[in-house]
């Protein structure tokens, strides 16, 4: 299932906290991150320009029964050209399948 899974996702391997940083050529206003994950993944971070903006805790233990959980962590708006989003120490490999983000539109 791993070689299939990796066809349409990325996974770390190792447990360590992992930043992944998008930077825009414009200004986005950004409210809501959605993110697509499936393993050992706990804490996530949002911040823009160096400011957190919101976190997840996952409860523990987790969802095993669900083959991909959807993460939505909303914060208030917020006007950027870098948005950083970081994973905590994890349990496990964990496996990134998508990332969204929404705001409104200008």
């Amino acid at each position: 299932w791993q070689k299939e899974l990796s066809k349409w996702a990325v996974a770390w391997k190792n447990n360590e906290p992992e930043k992944l940083t998008l930077k825009f050529a414009k200004p986005v206003d950004v409210s809501l991150v959605k993110l697509w994950l499936h393993g050992g993944y706990q804490d996530i971070t949002v911040s823009a320009g160096g400011k957190k903006l919101a976190a997840f805790k996952r409860k523990a233990g987790g969802e095993r029964e669900v083959d991909v959980d959807e993460v939505a962590i909303s914060f208030k708006p917020v006007k950027t050209r870098e948005l950083t989003i970081e994973f905590g120490k994890r349990t496990a490999v964990t496996w990134l399948a998508e990332v969204e983000l929404w705001g409104r539109n200008n």
